[in-house]
C-alpha cells in the first residue's frame, strides 16, 4: 500500500523548516497558460498562516517564437497549430493558447506508425493529410515572421496585438461552447469580464511584457474569485546586471566560472550536467563561452564569451568589448559591461543555469512536468560543491499538481465535448461530475484500443474492428471487402496456374536450347573434322544431315515454347487485365485507405482522451475555471485537492 501523500499544511511546514521565508516565485511566460492556477497556492499559504510573500514573474528574457522556415511576406505575427508535418518542431510559449480540454499534445507520424497507420498510402491518397492527423487539438501558438530574434521584453504590444487578440477570442468562444454557455447567466458574464480585463490591460505602448505584468494580478484575482495577496515581477528585474546588483547571491553561481581558481571545475561541472542531452554543452557556444547570455537594450540577447583581453555577447550581430585585465568577480564584469553597453543590461543564465541563480533566494513554484530539465540543474550544483565551489544553498522547488477533471466531481455544469473525445466518451454532452467519474476509466479503454490497433494489422481484421467499435455501418464494408477479396484471391489462383505452366514451359525451354547448342557444338566439330579441307565420305555427308534435321527440330520446338508461353503470359495479363478484376482491386483499394484514416482518426481520439486529457489536467488553461463554473466551485475543488511536493537542488 503506497504512503499517504502529505497534506498541503505539512508539505508547506517543510519547506518553512527547510528554506525559510524565501519568496516564492512563479515564472511563467504568458498569462493566458496555466500560471494563475498558482493562485491556489498563495491563498491557501495565507489561510495557513504562513506569510510567505508570492512573487509572479513574467519570464520576458525568453525569445518570441519565430514560425518554421524563412522568414516570409505577409503578417508579421500569425497564429499556428502544432504537427509533426508542416509546424514540426514549433514552439511558442509567450503566446499559446488553448481551449477547454485541449493541449499541445501532437500526435507524432512515429506514434500513428507505431498503431498500424500507413502513413505513405494515406499521403498518397491525400497529399497534406498529415498535418491534420497529426495536429494537437485545441491548441494555437503566436508566432513571429520575421528573420529578427526578439524576446518578449523587445516584442511591441502593438504590433503582435491583432493576433493575440484574435486568438485569445477564438480560444475563450470555443471554451464558451464547450461549456455550454448561453445568451444569460453567470457563464457569460463571466467571458464578459474576461474578454474585458484583458482589453483594459492592453493599452497602446510598450512591450508583450508590460501587458502580461498589468494584467496578472487581474488574471489571478478573476481566476480565483478572490484577491490574491501578489507582487509582480519580470526576468529583466530580476536579473538586471550591474555593480550594485552584483552582490546579490543569484550572481555567485556566475563568480565561480570568472573567479580564475574555479572557472575550469565550473565548466566541467556544467557540460558534465548537461551531457547526453539536447541542451549544448559550453563548447558548442564557441571559445570562452560561459552558461550565461546578455540582453543588451537595443540590441538583442547573446551568449556571453570572455577572453584575455575583451569578450564578445553573441547577439545576431556579435558585439563585443575590451577590458585591460580580465574580470574575475561579477562586480568587476558588471562594471566592464556597463561601461560599454550603458544601464539596463540583463544576465540570464543558459537553462539548468537559470533555476540554479535564482533557487539562492527564492522557492521556485512549478507545475507537474514543468521544467523537467531542473534534475540537471541539481547535479550541477552537486558537483560544483564537490568540487570544492562555495555557493549559496538553494531552495527547493515546490512542485504542484492537479487533479483538474476529478475536481469536477462536485461542479453543476454541462460540458459539450469537442468532436475528437465524443467517439471516446460515447456521447456529444457529459455533466460534470459525469466527466470526473468517467475519465479515467475513458482513458483505460483507449489505451487498451490502442493496443488492439498495434497488434491488428491485417484490412479485413481492421474493418471488423471498426464495426466493433464505430458502429454496424462498417459491416457491409467487411463484407465488400471479403468480396473484393475473393475476386483478387481468385485472380491470384488463376495467375498462379499460368505461372506454373510458364514455369514448366521455361524449363523445356531450357532443356530444349541445351540440346540446341549441344548440336550446334557437334556439327560444328564434325566439320572442322571430316568436312573442312577433307573430301568427305558420303556417309558423313549423310550423318552431317542427319545433325542438320536434328537441329531445324529442335528450333522448331524452341519455337513452338516460346509461342505457347507468350500464349499463356497473354492470357495472365488479360485476366489480371479483365475488368471485373481492375474494379476489385480498386474497390478493395479506396475501403482499405478508407480503414486506415479511420484508424488514424481512432489512434488520435484515442491520444488526445488519454494522453491529451491527462496533460491538460497537469497544467490546465487557468481562465478556463470561472467559465465553467462562475461559483468558484472548480477552482476551489481543484486548488484544495492539489498535490505539493519538494524537488531538491542541493
Amino acid at each position: 500500500m503506497e504512503p499517504a501523500c502529505p497534506s498541503q499544511s505539512e508539505m508547506l511546514s517543510t519547506l518553512i523548516a527547510r528554506s525559510g521565508e524565501a519568496p516564492f516565485l512563479a515564472l511563467g511566460q504568458t498569462v493566458f497558460w496555466d500560471e494563475p492556477m498558482k493562485a491556489g497556492l498563495a491563498l491557501r499559504a495565507k489561510e495557513l498562516g504562513h506569510d510567505r510573500r508570492f512573487i509572479a514573474g513574467i519570464h520576458d528574457t525568453d525569445y518570441f517564437a519565430k514560425a518554421p522556415g524563412q522568414a516570409s511576406e505577409g503578417p508579421r505575427y500569425e497564429a499556428l497549430p502544432h504537427n509533426d508535418s508542416s509546424t514540426k518542431g514549433l514552439w511558442s510559449a509567450s503566446g499559446e493558447f488553448s481551449t477547454l480540454f485541449g493541449s499541445e499534445t501532437v500526435v507524432t507520424r512515429e506514434r500513428l506508425a507505431h498503431y498500424g497507420v500507413q502513413l505513405s498510402l494515406l499521403e498518397a491518397e491525400h497529399p497534406g493529410s498529415m498535418d491534420a492527423l497529426t495536429e494537437a487539438w485545441g491548441w494555437r501558438g503566436v508566432v513571429g515572421r520575421t528573420s529578427k530574434a526578439e524576446t518578449a521584453a523587445e516584442t511591441r504590444l502593438d504590433l503582435v496585438w491583432p493576433t493575440l487578440w484574435s486568438v485569445f477570442n477564438q480560444m475563450v468562444d470555443q471554451t464558451s461552447d464547450s461549456a455550454a454557455v448561453g445568451p444569460n447567466g453567470p457563464q457569460r458574464e463571466e467571458v464578459e469580464r474576461l474578454k474585458a480585463l484583458v482589453c483594459d490591460a492592453s493599452f497602446p505602448g510598450g512591450s508583450l511584457a508590460d501587458f502580461y505584468e498589468r494584467l496578472m494580478p487581474q488574471m489571478l484575482d478573476f481566476v480565483a474569485g478572490a484577491s490574491v495577496p501578489v507582487e509582480t515581477t519580470r526576468t529583466t528585474r530580476l536579473l538586471a546586471f550591474n555593480e550594485v546588483s552584483a552582490n546579490l547571491p543569484r550572481f555567485q553561481l556566475l563568480a565561480a566560472f570568472l573567479d580564475p581558481r574555479t572557472r575550469r571545475q565550473a565548466a566541467e561541472a556544467y557540460d558534465a550536467a548537461v551531457a547526453h542531452s539536447e541542451i549544448y554543452g559550453l563548447a558548442q557556444f564557441g571559445t570562452g563561452a560561459l552558461p550565461f547570455d546578455l540582453l543588451i537594450p537595443g540590441i538583442g540577447r547573446g551568449t556571453l564569451r570572455l577572453g584575455n583581453r575583451g569578450g564578445v555577447v553573441q547577439t545576431s550581430h556579435p558585439v563585443g568589448f575590451r577590458y585591460a585585465q580580465r574580470p574575475e568577480t561579477p562586480q568587476e564584469l558588471a562594471a566592464v559591461l556597463e561601461a560599454r553597453f550603458g544601464p539596463g543590461i540583463v544576465l540570464v543564465g543558459k537553462a539548468i543555469a537559470f533555476v540554479a541563480m535564482l533557487s539562492s533566494e527564492y522557492v521556485f513554484v512549478m507545475h507537474a512536468r514543468a521544467s523537467e530539465y531542473v534534475h540537471r540543474t541539481a547535479k550541477l550544483l552537486r558537483s560544483m560543491r564537490e568540487a570544492g565551489i562555495a555557493l549559496p544553498a538553494a531552495n527547493p522547488i515546490l512542485r504542484i499538481q492537479y487533479s483538474t477533471w476529478e475536481a469536477l466531481d462536485g461542479v453543476n455544469a454541462w460540458l459539450h465535448l469537442p468532436e475528437p473525445l465524443q467517439g471516446p466518451f460515447g456521447t456529444r454532452t457529459v455533466s460534470a461530475c459525469g466527466m470526473a467519474a468517467r475519465r479515467k476509466l475513458v482513458a483505460q479503454e483507449q489505451r487498451a484500443l490502442l493496443e488492439e490497433l498495434a497488434v491488428e494489422r491485417s484490412p479485413i481484421g481492421l474493418i471488423r474492428l471498426l464495426s466493433l467499435r464505430l458502429g454496424e455501418t462498417w459491416a457491409p464494408l467487411a463484407a465488400k471487402f471479403e468480396d473484393m477479396t475473393r475476386v483478387v484471391v481468385g485472380l491470384k489462383e488463376v495467375v498462379a496456374g499460368y505461372k506454373e505452366q510458364k514455369a514448366r514451359i521455361v524449363a523445356h525451354l531450357r532443356e530444349a536450347t541445351a540440346r540446341r547448342a549441344a548440336t550446334e557444338r557437334e556439327l560444328g566439330e564434325h566439320w572442322r573434322a571430316k568436312v573442312w579441307n577433307h573430301e568427305p565420305e558420303p556417309t558423313e555427308l549423310a550423318h552431317r544431315e542427319s545433325l542438320s534435321g536434328r537441329l531445324r527440330g529442335v528450333l522448331l520446338e524452341i519455337e513452338r515454347l516460346k509461342s505457347e508461353w507468350n500464349a499463356l503470359d497473354k492470357a495472365q495479363h488479360q485476366a489480371v487485365r479483365a475488368e471485373e478484376v481492375v474494379a476489385a482491386k480498386e474497390r478493395r483499394r479506396v475501403i482499405s485507405v478508407e480503414a486506415g484514416f479511420a484508424r488514424a482518426e481512432l489512434v488520435k481520439a484515442a491520444v488526445f482522451a488519454s494522453d491529451g486529457l491527462d496533460r491538460a489536467g497537469l497544467r490546465p488553461c487557468a481562465w478556463w475555471f470561472p467559465i465553467v463554473s462562475p461559483d468558484g466551485k472548480w477552482f476551489e475543488e481543484t486548488a484544495s485537492r492539489a498535490t505539493y511536493c519538494l524537488e531538491e537542488l542541493d
